[in-house]
């Protein structure tokens, strides 16, 4: 309860106004791997599911921990990390929520996982690596 009040403190913020396009560019699409896990895992939407709610959350709460961009221990890059994945968890916790995952998409426990599993591994491939922006200037000219 507490990630929804503040997910929601966070939206009302002027400056993270949420009037964007209902098609913003994110490391992962979302809807995207949900509809794959129900694809290969074979999900019968109409069919009670086997995930406990409890494991949603804990888990969606895990996954959020392991997105890291920012490494460091120090104030000022908790502040950094913390401000780079805000928006990306707040969509992660409302995009995943276990009334969602047991109502919509009716997601096995195994489903699921996978679909955790996923979330991450994309999320790490879509980060750009430091050395790749210092080759793009240097090969352009700009540096």
């Amino acid at each position: 309860m507490h990630y929804l009040c503040t997910d929601t403190r966070s939206r009302s913020v002027p400056h993270l106004s949420l009037s964007l396009p209902l098609q913003v560019v994110l490391p992962v699409n979302l809807s995207r791997l949900v509809w794959n896990a129900q694809k290969l895992f074979h999900v019968d939407v109409r069919a009670q599911t086997d995930l406990h709610p409890l494991k949603v959350v804990g888990d969606v709460k895990e996954l959020s921990k392991r997105l890291v961009i920012v490494r460091g221990e120090d104030s000022l890059s908790k502040e950094a990390q913390r401000n780079a994945t805000l928006l990306f968890n707040i969509l992660l916790r409302s995009f995943l929520c276990s009334k969602k995952m047991g109502e919509e998409h009716c997601l096995s426990s195994e489903a699921f996982e996978w679909v955790i599993g996923e979330i991450e591994a994309r999320f790490q491939q879509a980060q750009v690596h430091t050395c790749v922006c210092v080759c793009v200037c240097v090969l352009s000219g700009v540096w």
